[in-house]
């Protein structure tokens, strides 16, 4: 942990126990299930935070990744590239917001060119590599998961007992 970290740590502490009242930090409302918010005040709780300081970390760190796969799957549906840059362009904002704005979409592109390097480089690992075939196994899982009906033309190589 550097000093930077430690600075936004502590920020943060005074933020959540009230010592210091920013004019940029606005409460939002969000609506969630009984179990999924015990959940989150369970893992809040071990990584130290309370449940809305994790929140908060969460929705800043995550939204650009959420917008990024949004933009992966319309762009792959109409067989179009699209980027964060071209999403946002019509987005009626001027002056500070603009500037956060393009912020957003630039971190929204870098995420986009790291899924796409990241998927060319799974592609690139040969059949039988173990990682792949965990990988292959995980998305099977997944999809079988979200649509119990669904059928695959095409068996997977068993997977490896991990050592």
């Amino acid at each position: 942990m550097d000093f930077q970290d430690m600075g936004q740590l502590d920020a943060n502490s005074e933020i959540e126990k009230g010592a210091i009242h920013s004019a940029d930090v606005k409460g939002a409302t969000v609506r969630l299930s009984n179990d999924f918010l015990e959940l989150l005040n369970v893992v809040a709780g071990e990584v130290g935070l309370s449940r809305q300081a994790f929140m908060s970390k969460v929705i800043e760190t995550y939204a650009p990744q959420a917008v990024a796969d949004y933009l992966a799957g319309y762009s792959s549906s109409i067989h179009a590239k699209a980027n964060g840059h071209q999403f946002f362009e019509r987005a009626a904002v001027e002056g500070e917001m603009k500037n956060h704005l393009d912020n957003f979409a630039g971190r929204v592109d870098n995420l986009m060119i790291d899924d796409r390097a990241y998927v060319e480089g799974l592609k690139a690992l040969p059949k039988d590599n173990p990682a792949k075939l965990a990988y292959m196994h995980k998305e099977r899982r997944i999809l079988q998961e979200r649509f119990p009906d669904a059928t695959f033309i095409t068996e997977l190589p068993e997977l490896e007992e991990q050592k």
